[in-house]
C-alpha cells in the first residue's frame, strides 16, 4: 500500500509540471479566456476581487483544455493498470506458495454447548414452564374472580338490607302521617258536626223567631181569574202602584217611629277624683308618647349619622383610593416613558453598534483570503512538498 501512494504522489506532480510547463505557454487571460474587465460570472465587481479570484487561478497548475485532461487520465489509468497487475502477479506467487508449502495447520475448537440440552429439550422444558406458570394465573385469577363476586353479593346484600330497612321507616312514617291526618279529619268532622248542630239547634230557631216578630210586607192574596192580557196588564199595573203607596205609607209610619227615641241612657254618676285620674292618666300618656317619640327620633338621628359617618368613610376610602390610582398611573407612565427612553437610546446603541461590526465585517472580508487563494496556495505548498520528498 506504501507503494500506491509513493506512486499517486509522483503522478500528481508530474500532472503538476505538465500543467506548469502548458500555462507557462499561454497568458492568464488567453488561458481562461475573459476580458480583462470583467468578472468570471460576466457580471462587473470589485476590481481588487477580481485580481485576487484570478491572480489565485493564474496559480493553478491543473489541465487548462480537454486534450491534457485526457492524456493526465490515460497516464493514470494505465500506472494504475501496471500497479494492479504488479498486485495480482504478487498475490498469486504467494497463494502458489502457501499451496506448494504443505498441508493445513488449522482445527476447529471445541464445542463448547457440549453435554447441553438441545434446543427443542430446551423448548419444549421452557413450554412445559410456561403452562405451569399458566396454570397458576389461572388459578389465582379464578380465586379473585370468586372473591370480587363474594364481595359484590356481600354489598348488593347490604344495600338491599339498608334499603329495607328505609323502605319500613319510610312506611311507618307514612302510616304515622297517615293516622295524624286521619285524627285531624275525625277532629274536623265532629267540629263540624257540633257546629252544626248548633246552628240547627240553636242559632236557626233564634233567626226564625226574630224573623217571625218583624212586620209582614206581602202583598195580600188576590184570586186568579181568566182575562185579557191588557186588562191583566192594567190591573197589574194598578195593583204594583197600589202596593208601593203602601209600602211607601209603611215605611214612612216606621221612620216616623224610629226617629222619636223611645228610652234615654242612663247618665253615669259624676266622680270628680275619678275624672282628676282619668285626666292625669291621660296627661302621662301623652307624656309618655311624647318621650317615645323623642327617643325614636334621636335614635333615628343617631342612625342617620352612623350610616352618614359610613357612607362619608367610604367616599373618603374611594377618593384617596383614586388618588393613590392615580398616584400610581402617573408613576408608572412616568417608569414606561423613562423605559421607552432607555430602549430607544438602547436601540441607537445597537444600531451604532451593528453598523461598526458592518464596517469591521467588510473590513474583514476585504482582507480574509479568498477559498480560491487559500486552496491552491495549499495546492502549491503540497505539490512543493512532494516535490522536494521525490
Amino acid at each position: 500500500m506504501v507503494g500506491v501512494y509513493e506512486v499517486r504522489a509522483e503522478v500528481a506532480a508530474e500532472l503538476r509540471s505538465m500543467a506548469g510547463e502548458a500555462g507557462a505557454k499561454t497568458s492568464p487571460t488567453q488561458a481562461w479566456g475573459l476580458h480583462p474587465d470583467q468578472s468570471f460570472l460576466g457580471k462587473p465587481i470589485d476590481p481588487d476581487v477580481v485580481a485576487r479570484v484570478r491572480g489565485s487561478l493564474d496559480k493553478y497548475q491543473g489541465p487548462r483544455s480537454i486534450q491534457e485532461q485526457e492524456r493526465i487520465i490515460g497516464s493514470k489509468v494505465s500506472e494504475a493498470k501496471k500497479f494492479a497487475g504488479a498486485l495480482s502477479a504478487e498475490y498469486w506467487a504467494w497463494t502458489k506458495k502457501v499451496k506448494e508449502d504443505g498441508g493445513s495447520c488449522f482445527k476447529l475448537p471445541d464445542d463448547p454447548k457440549k453435554g447441553m440440552p438441545t434446543q427443542e429439550e430446551h423448548i419444549r422444558t421452557k413450554v412445559a414452564e410456561g403452562l405451569r406458570e399458566m396454570r397458576k394465573d389461572t388459578l389465582e385469577y379464578k380465586a379473585w374472580l370468586q372473591s370480587l363476586r363474594e364481595k359484590k353479593e356481600r354489598e348488593k346484600q347490604e344495600e338491599l338490607e339498608k334499603k329495607q330497612l328505609a323502605d319500613i321507616a319510610f312506611n311507618q312514617a307514612a302510616d304515622a302521617r297517615f293516622e295524624e291526618r286521619m285524627q285531624k279529619a275525625a277532629e274536623f268532622r265532629n267540629e263540624f258536626k257540633q257546629r252544626g248542630k248548633k246552628y240547627w239547634q240553636t242559632e236557626l230557631p233564634q233567626m226564625k223567631s226574630k224573623a217571625a216578630l218583624r212586620p209582614s210586607s206581602c202583598p195580600a192574596p188576590v184570586s186568579s181569574g181568566v182575562e185579557s192580557a191588557a186588562s191583566m196588564a192594567q190591573r197589574r199595573k194598578q195593583e204594583s202602584i197600589r202596593i208601593q203607596k203602601t209600602m211607601s205609607a209603611e215605611y214612612s209610619e216606621w221612620l216616623r217611629d224610629v226617629s222619636v227615641a223611645r228610652f234615654v241612657l242612663p247618665l253615669r254618676p259624676s266622680d270628680r277624683e275619678e275624672r282628676a285620674r282619668q285626666a292625669e292618666l291621660a296627661n302621662q300618656r301623652v307624656k309618655d308618647a311624647a318621650k317615645e317619640q323623642a327617643a325614636y327620633f334621636k335614635k333615628l338621628k343617631e342612625v342617620e349619622k352612623f350610616h352618614h359617618e359610613r357612607i362619608m368613610g367610604v367616599v373618603k376610602e374611594r377618593l384617596e383610593a383614586d388618588k393613590k390610582y392615580e398616584l400610581e398611573h402617573e408613576a408608572v407612565a412616568k417608569s414606561q416613558a423613562a423605559q421607552r427612553e432607555e430602549q430607544k437610546q438602547a436601540r441607537r446603541e445597537h444600531e451604532k453598534k451593528c453598523r461598526k461590526e458592518l464596517k469591521d465585517m467588510a473590513t474583514r472580508v476585504k482582507e480574509k483570503k479568498l477559498f480560491l487563494e487559500v486552496a491552491y496556495n495549499h495546492n502549491m505548498d503540497n505539490g512543493e512538498a512532494s516535490q522536494k520528498k521525490t
